[in-house]
């Protein structure tokens, strides 16, 4: 397997790849990357199957912005049979050694014209699951020790076959959080928020940053999407936009309306939290959250970056190391975490806590 199939946004190849390369160069590791624009995913190729695990191994999942899942894979199998697409692929399993693995994952591009293709590979799972059981390739129970088998259909006959890495990949299917929309909040907004606390958290530290009543500054926050998340969490918020504010959402006594601009609001006293979705320049959201951090008005960030449409991966490194930047020269240790969420279009989320 000397292929690292990265999947990512349908239109964000460019910035995929530009990461990859530049991490793998951390770990001294270089290849090429293999891409058209609009497919949803990346092959980073290797010459060396050792450089793919020394990849994995040096590089977090959780530190790549624009990929959402990756796999370790061969070289794809093409003109398979659409009559019979089970044993090419067992035969190939088997005549390559392939371990036994604890689960498979049956995966496609997430892009546009590909609905047919997402049904197909659902479908898929339970005759190539059987079909694997029986030539000893999959454990009869899912075993979240081993690895997982990953298959991957970039087209009806074409797939690539290898290895989710159980330590380091994500939990969820194709990397998506799937989140329904809650009842009660305002706008689709809210799902954001919510996908972004799924991603940067750990379960263990959920209570720890968001419980124990704590207190809210959301910026734009009209008409309420991600101040609904802040107030189901228990807490109280500041809401900061002259836009109107959900009428449910101010009955809940937990809120309070401020018509001014996020951009000149500040807190009378510091709070925990702030939030940030305004759509204005990166750098100037960037100079504004460090006002916020230097300044010691919340400890705990989360907010958007819209990207430009040219040199997207370039200003986000250079937002990023903005702030990374001033915090340190301030002494102050931080946690800073990004990542382009699936609710997100042409901008990216981050989290920064103080600590």
């Amino acid at each position: 397997m000397n292929i690292i199939l990265l999947y990512c946004r349908a239109g964000f190849e460019g910035e995929c790849s530009q990461e990859i390369q530049e991490k793998a160069s951390y770990a001294g590791v270089f290849g090429y990357c293999k891409t058209n624009k609009g497919q949803g995913f990346v092959e980073f190729v290797l010459t060396d199957a050792k450089d793919v695990k020394k990849v994995f191994k040096q590089v977090a999942l959780n530190e790549l912005i624009f990929t959402r899942q990756w796999a370790r894979v061969n070289e794809p199998l093409e003109n398979v049979s659409r009559e019979d697409r089970v044993q090419p692929i067992i035969d190939f399993l088997l005549s390559s050694g392939q371990g036994v693995c604890g689960k498979v994952s049956v995966d496609c591009p997430d892009s546009e014209g590909t609905a047919n293709l997402k049904t197909f590979a659902r479908k898929f799972t339970a005759p190539i699951s059987k079909a694997l059981r029986n030539n000893g390739l999959l454990t009869p129970k899912q075993d979240p020790n081993l690895d997982v088998l990953c298959l991957f259909f970039s087209d009806f006959d074409k797939v690539y076959i290898g290895e989710l890495d159980n330590k380091n990949s994500s939990p969820d299917h194709l990397g998506i959080s799937r989140l329904k929309f809650p009842k009660g909040a305002p706008s689709r907004s809210t799902l954001k928020l919510e996908e972004a606390w799924r991603t940067f958290f750990h379960p263990d530290e959920w209570y720890d940053l968001l419980g124990g009543h704590q207190k809210a500054v959301d910026l734009g926050a009209c008409p309420g999407g991600w101040t609904w998340q802040l107030v189901n969490q228990g807490m109280d918020v500041f809401s900061v936009d002259h836009g109107p504010m959900d009428d449910d959402l101010m009955k809940s006594g937990h809120v309070t309306h401020v018509l001014e601009d996020g951009f000149v609001y500040k807190p009378a006293k510091n709070v925990d939290w702030m939030v940030c979705d305004i759509v204005d320049k990166p750098k100037r959201v960037s100079s504004m959250i460090i006002d916020w951090l230097v300044g010691g008005y919340c400890t705990k960030t989360v907010f958007n970056l819209k990207l430009p449409m040219k040199k997207r991966y370039q200003e986000v490194q250079e937002c990023l190391q903005l702030i990374q930047t001033a915090l340190s020269e301030n002494g102050q240790r931080c946690r800073i975490q990004a990542k382009h969420l699936y609710h997100d279009r042409e901008e990216i989320t981050c989290f920064i806590q103080v600590i």
